[in-house]
């Protein structure tokens, strides 16, 4: 019976012989499937409508308002304080 050789050396690309560096491997390459990390870009998200203008969408932000309606609103705030008020300063 003839024994596995073991390559204690850093693995080689086959074109140009080269080592490959560990940050290029797969550091999950031994977990099953169903083991490994979900990689979902939509994870963080959720569906909303926006109760102002009845926009659908998608969002991580705390709020149901959406961007637009939300800019709106601030900038409706701040032409019924009057030319010249900075909102900032109080």
């Amino acid at each position: 019976m003839s024994t596995p050789e073991i390559n204690a050396g850093p693995e080689t690309t086959p074109q140009s012989g080269r080592p490959i560096c560990t940050c290029l491997q797969d550091p999950l390459e031994a977990l099953p499937p169903e083991l490994r990390p979900k990689n979902d870009a939509l994870s963080g998200l959720r569906e909303t409508t926006c109760p102002a203008c009845g926009l659908h969408y998608l969002t991580n932000r705390a709020t149901e308002v959406c961007i637009r309606c939300e800019a709106r609103h601030a900038s409706a705030g701040a032409a019924a304080l009057g030319p010249g008020h900075n909102s900032a300063d109080g």
